[in-house]
């Protein structure tokens, strides 16, 4: 397997992260982007790779950056993986995030974290 085709690996594993991560299906992803019920599936397992178009289209539904993408395929640090997770779970609402964490206090921030654990525990 040549170089190309190592890379072209790892941009359809991490398609495939993502849409496992996301708990949808091929088909749900496929004809979110417009494309037929069998896409996502015919493309993770062929040969081909994705076109442009259909690429920021996934990237569009994901709600990360073409960018933020190819930057968690190259071994991202943790810095980068935190925001491109925060990213794609808040979508909209991540421009917010700094506002809102600029307000919590330490001590609220003790409490955030607790009752987090504790949700967690169960």
């Amino acid at each position: 397997m040549n170089q190309l085709e190592k890379e072209g690996q790892e941009i359809k594993q991490h398609m495939q992260f993502l849409i496992q991560q996301s708990g949808e299906s091929y088909r749900e992803v496929s004809l979110s982007i417009g494309k037929t019920g069998n896409y996502m599936h015919e493309l993770l397992k062929g040969e081909g790779l994705p076109s442009m178009g259909s690429f920021l289209d996934f990237c569009k539904h994901f709600k990360i950056s073409p960018r933020d993408f190819f930057s968690f395929c190259l071994k991202p640090t943790y810095d980068e993986q935190l925001v491109c997770e925060l990213k794609r779970l808040l979508g909209e609402d991540y421009d917010n995030l700094v506002d809102i964490l600029r307000k919590i206090n330490p001590r609220d921030y003790l409490l955030i974290k607790n009752l987090l654990a504790r949700f967690f525990e169960k």
